[in-house]
């Protein structure tokens, strides 16, 4: 076994009284000669060797940690050996023996720890996995070989560059965005968190297309979140707002598409597997901190809903321009000081791009790695920079006209406040329990025995 330290220490001397501590703690709980006469907890070569010494620089469990850049990348040589074996298999035209194939996804899954965009490659290999053939073929065109391919690509864009600590954990998000789709349409808004944006909604109608694939049940409801998901990260990326090493939540009301992105993987053999490699390829190609997804009940997510509705699923809602949405938005949904929604209006190739990864057509991934012009962002006079707070504020204090509002709304703008409460009650509940334990103990200032003078 090994025994691991890891401190942020303020002088060489705290460093000192840590490692004793440790050492105290393993031969409390391993006393010595506990086996035999010579046996010892910690081992003395080891010790001498130089293996108990404190370095910025550590190998642990198979990974290189640096204190010093505060990242973390696994050897080189396991990298060039996992390249050489991806492409053993890219190349063989024997197939891969199941086992061999079944080791590799294991070494997959170890290096998925430090390059989380990789959990987002695995669904059509897990798939694979699953069959328990013989033999394992990645032909041409294949979803296996298009994730094979990017995590040859992922292993060595680490190596190029390491993963900082900052893009494994998730924190307070900087961007907090609302989507959801419809059977006509998709849509959402992006508002501010610890960073400002403008206030902006953005919104899609479905090519026809896509309208019938759903009415046949070739696509189904989750694809099409899953899809408003990808859509909206896009528009956070056509922005133009920093992302690198950004924290970003995104409510959803489909639990399926939270869970996919939760889990980075779905079960179902449609479509979703595409547009999660597409959504995790994109985020490694911004270096953005891990997406938060959470879950927003349906009657919560009023301004998403009203954005992907607004096609004619309610005549109150029908907007045939985007002049008239702003305007509807704008009576619906009020910033603060009277400013306007400012409008993100999606370009056809990406479109084009997103629907042909729900239609599953051929492609490759490396179309997800440079992306045309994403859109345009539209503003009016007086655009805004909030939060979810300050709309809370604004619409308890402002009331909507009577003459405008949303079913699940009230008059009164209550609902709207509540819906903003629960959104900010969400994500604080999210956050938190990915936070280590507090220790309130300052055991680093105790005496030892081998320290007590």
């Amino acid at each position: 076994d090994d025994f691991i330290a890891a401190a942020q220490a303020r002088s060489p001397e705290e460093l000192t009284h840590i490692a004793r501590a440790l050492l105290h703690a393993i031969h409390d709980v391993f006393p010595e000669g506990l086996m035999s006469p010579d046996d010892q907890p910690v081992s003395i070569k080891k010790v001498l060797k130089g293996e108990a010494k404190w370095s910025v620089i550590k190998e642990i469990l198979g990974w290189i940690f640096n204190g010093e850049t505060k990242s973390i990348q696994l050897p080189e040589e396991k990298v060039k050996q996992l390249v050489a074996t991806i492409e053993k298999m890219l190349r063989s035209r024997e197939g891969t023996s199941f086992h061999e194939f079944q080791t590799l996804m294991g070494k997959l899954y170890h290096a998925s720890i430090g390059t989380p965009a990789g959990k987002g490659f695995m669904t059509p290999l897990n798939h694979q996995l699953a069959k328990t053939p013989k033999k394992v073929w990645f032909r041409r065109g294949s979803t296996q070989r298009k994730a094979l391919e990017l995590w040859k690509y992922l292993l060595s864009d680490a190596m190029a560059e390491p993963t900082k600590a900052i893009e494994l954990m998730p924190a307070s998000p900087d961007y907090v965005g609302l989507v959801d789709a419809s059977g006509e349409g998709v849509g959402g808004v992006w508002l501010s968190g610890n960073k400002q944006i403008p206030a902006t909604v953005w919104r899609l109608e479905w090519p026809d297309e896509i309208k019938q694939a759903l009415k046949n049940a070739t696509l189904t409801i989750n694809d099409l979140e899953m899809a408003g998901n990808l859509l909206a990260w896009l528009v956070l990326e056509g922005m133009g707002v920093e992302i690198k090493h950004c924290h970003v939540a995104l409510f959803n009301d489909n639990k399926s598409a939270v869970s996919w992105i939760l889990s980075w993987a779905a079960h179902s053999k449609g479509p979703a597997g595409n547009l999660i490699m597409a959504l995790a390829l994109r985020q490694r190609m911004r270096r953005a901190s891990p997406l938060t997804p959470a879950h927003l009940a349906g009657e919560l997510n009023t301004m998403a809903d009203v954005a992907s509705r607004s096609f004619g699923y309610k005549p109150e809602w029908k907007c045939n321009s985007m002049d008239e949405f702003l305007t509807l938005f704008d009576r619906l949904f009020p910033l603060p000081n009277k400013n306007s929604w400012q409008y993100f209006q999606i370009s056809s190739r990406i479109v084009t791009r997103v629907t042909d990864a729900l239609q599953m057509r051929p492609s490759i991934m490396e179309e997800w790695k440079k992306l045309p012009k994403i859109g345009t962002s539209i503003s009016r006079t007086g655009a805004s920079f909030c939060n979810l707070g300050e709309l809370t504020r604004t619409w308890t204090a402002r009331p909507l006209s009577t003459e405008c509002t949303t079913s699940p709304a009230s008059p009164d703008g209550s609902d709207r406040a509540t819906w903003a409460e629960e959104s900010k009650y969400e994500l604080e509940q999210y956050v938190q329990r990915l936070l280590p334990l507090r220790r309130p103990s300052r055991w680093t200032e105790a005496k030892l025995p081998s320290t007590t003078t």
